[in-house]
């Protein structure tokens, strides 16, 4: 039987410390920064190397001194470990990259306002941020949102869980075709999303067989905008 490579760090512990400080449990702590309960204690135990964007996360949610998260020790204290920063810029790291440098995309449910307008997410269950250079070569801020798939109706493309960032200011269909969110019973839907000429009727396409495609009018049919990029956690 294979063991687990177990790292011999002591991040994995600081991260507990952090936790502990704030008197969170591992369930709360986990559902804060959008990661499985079972990962984290995992993470805590030293079986996996924690990644970047977690400890960003960490330092930015809970005023953690990011260079001691990483290594123990802070710049400018002479090795003394100031865990909770009481200034509001965190720094990101040894190039010298701070939260101006990145922007929050709001997490939305799968429904729509009244008026029409994408619901955000209050929970909070999952922030993730973007750095600006690379946001803006694929749209403004603004017009971007994420959401979170449910159901298995476009996999293997897109999985249960998958976050999808949706660019609203693309909700004309592209004539090659692509995947869309659409409002449909009330619900918002991702779906592939296909021009049939020369009727121009649009045919909605799940990517998993198991389920039939439709053909509507395109006048029948409310587009929300465009998915642009999706991120998957995980779990082994």
């Amino acid at each position: 039987m294979l063991s687990r490579k177990k790292f011999n760090t002591d991040i994995n512990q600081r991260i507990k410390m952090v936790r502990e400080l704030k008197n969170l449990t591992q369930q709360e702590f986990a559902e804060q920064l959008g990661i499985a309960q079972g990962f984290l204690s995992e993470l805590e135990r030293g079986r996996y190397q924690p990644r970047k964007p977690l400890l960003l996360a960490i330092a930015y949610l809970y005023q953690i001194n990011y260079d001691w998260l990483m290594t123990g020790k802070s710049r400018g204290e002479g090795g003394k470990e100031p865990l909770i920063l009481h200034e509001s810029r965190v720094p990101y790291g040894p190039s010298g990259s701070n939260l101006e440098e990145f922007v929050e995309i709001p997490q939305v449910k799968g429904h729509l306002s009244p008026a029409g307008n994408f619901i955000p997410e209050s929970t909070g269950e999952m922030r993730i941020f973007f750095r600006k250079d690379w946001m803006k070569r694929r749209g403004k801020p603004e017009n971007l949102s994420l959401l979170k798939i449910s159901g298995d109706s476009m996999e293997p493309t897109l999985k249960s869980g998958d976050m999808v960032l949706i660019d609203r200011n693309q909700n004309e269909i592209d004539p090659h075709g692509g995947i869309y969110a659409l409002l449909m019973e009330g619900e918002i839907m991702v779906k592939r999303l296909q021009v049939l000429y020369p009727s121009k009727k649009i045919k909605i396409i799940s990517d998993n067989s198991r389920y039939e495609s439709n053909e509507m009018d395109l006048k029948n049919l409310q587009i929300c905008g465009k998915v642009i990029w999706v991120g998957r956690e995980l779990d082994r």
